[in-house]
Order: structure tokens, then sequence, then C-alpha cells
């Protein structure tokens, strides 16, 4: 992948960044840099396409001088592909590309998409309040990405996380074994859901399971359910403010009243 960047402008990498560039407004990949297939599999097959650590690399490399490159370059990743039609649909946008889930899009595609909705949250194409405008898009993106599945370990200190467990009643008690937590998390919900706290879509994304094992002494259950998707519906129906972070607060109830709301609108 080093050589292919270097190959561009003869070992010099400013002319990379500059390719880099005008991929980002808009460009075509003409060296088909973002499409190629890098290094080999373990049993020497090809290997693949490495569409997200390129533009990461891109990413990083326009970040070194963001008064030359105000608009930087969006990092491909699957959380901001997901969320594309949502914001598309926030904004009263078309959307210009259908993303399928199981399939990579070539950068041009991505990039438009992103330049799409990036054009009409920005007036310019200049810095906004010092951040590269990209920048700004991917971490929104991504962290409504990472609300809506219930995964905010990485958006937390431990401190706030353990903090945060706790006020949902997700958390397991020091006595208590992984199986028995399993059971106890599971029962509450399904006792919701028979009371009619829950709906039936609400549980079903919960993804329950209950397996049965034949004993010499009877029948034994085994519970299991998603942790992140408990974590949502947490978060989706939460009453009170579930985070001590006021930054956090801000992106939760963004999230709740407009984001996961434009979603699942979306999905009736």
């Amino acid at each position: 992948m080093a050589k292919a960047i270097l190959s561009i402008g003869n070992g010099n990498e400013d002319s990379a960044l500059d390719y880099f560039y005008e991929i980002a407004k808009g460009g075509k990949d003409s060296k088909g840099l973002f499409g190629g297939e890098y290094g080999i599999r373990k049993n020497l097959a090809k290997g693949s396409q490495q569409m997200s650590l390129m533009t990461k690399y891109a990413y990083y490399a326009l970040l070194q001088n963001r008064e030359k490159n105000p608009l930087g370059f969006p990092i491909y990743d699957s959380l901001a592909k997901e969320a594309y039609p949502i914001v598309c649909k926030m904004l009263n946008e078309n959307e210009i590309h259908r993303f399928s889930p199981m399939t990579t899009p070539t950068i041009e595609d991505y990039v438009k998409c992103l330049n799409q909705i990036r054009s009409k949250l920005f007036n310019d194409n200049e810095l906004f309040t010092g951040y590269q405008q990209f920048d700004i898009l991917d971490a929104y993106l991504w962290r409504m990405g990472k609300f809506e599945e219930g995964n905010l370990s990485l958006l937390l200190n431990k401190d706030e996380y353990q903090d945060f467990i706790k006020e949902i009643g997700l958390d397991i008690t020091d006595e208590e074994a992984p199986e028995k937590y399993n059971e106890r998390i599971a029962k509450h919900y399904i006792a919701q859901k028979d009371t009619g706290v829950l709906t039936e879509e609400q549980f079903v994304s919960l993804q329950i399971k209950i397996n049965k094992r034949d004993l010499k002494n009877g029948i034994k259950l085994t519970y299991s359910l998603d942790f992140n998707k408990a974590v949502a519906l947490e978060l989706e129906r939460a009453t009170g403010i579930p985070f001590k972070n006021p930054y956090i607060t801000l992106l939760h109830t963004h999230w709740r009243n407009e984001y996961h709301k434009t979603k699942t609108t979306e999905n009736e």
C-alpha cells in the first residue's frame, strides 16, 4: 500500500496528498488506489481491498495541513454508510446512491454521498471552527452510529461507563455468574413484554434465546441476549439523564429526539 501511495508522485508523498484532496472534492480515483487489492492472504490468494485503511491514511495525511485542506478526507466506515440515508432524511435530501450492506462502494460514490450532506451542513469550503469539515461530519456520523448500536464503550471513560451501565440496570454483581446474569436480565425483559411495557418489536430486537439441555436430573434452561441491543433499548426509553458527562448527554438527547426518531420513522 505504501508503494502504491508513493508511486503517484514517483516517491514524493506531496503528490499523493494532492491526489487525495482532489478525490475529497469529488474527483476520480484514476490511479485505482482505493479499489486496489493489497498484499496476499494466508493461502497466497490475492489480497483484499483496503478501503477503510486507505481512507484513514488519507484522512491523517491531509489533517497535517488543515489550512491547505479545509475539507479533509472522509474515513470509510460502516457506521457512516448506515447513517447516510438517515441524515439525508433529516436534511430533506434524496439519496443519490443506495449503499448495499454487503458490498463496499467505490470511493467516488462514497465521497459523493458524504459531500451531498456535507455541503448542506456547511456554508462554504473553509475550516469549521478550526476543524476540517469531513472531520466534523465523520465524528457526528460515527457517534450517532455508536448510539444506534448501543456500544458506548469508546465514548466514555471507565468510570463514566460503569456509572452509565449501573444507571440503566445492566450491571453484573460481584457474586453473579455470567449464566445467572443472562437469565436475570432476560427474564426481566420477558416480564416487561408480558405486561405490555415492551412492544413486540422492542422485545424481538433483544434477540433473547432460551436453550434447553437434557440432564440426568432434569432439564436445564440457559438464556442469552444481545447486550448492545439492550443498551440501545434503554437509551431509547430513558426517562432521566443516564450520563454525568454533559457532552454525552447532549449527544444522547439529539440521537433519541432526532436521529433515532428519524430512523424509526424511516423503517415504518
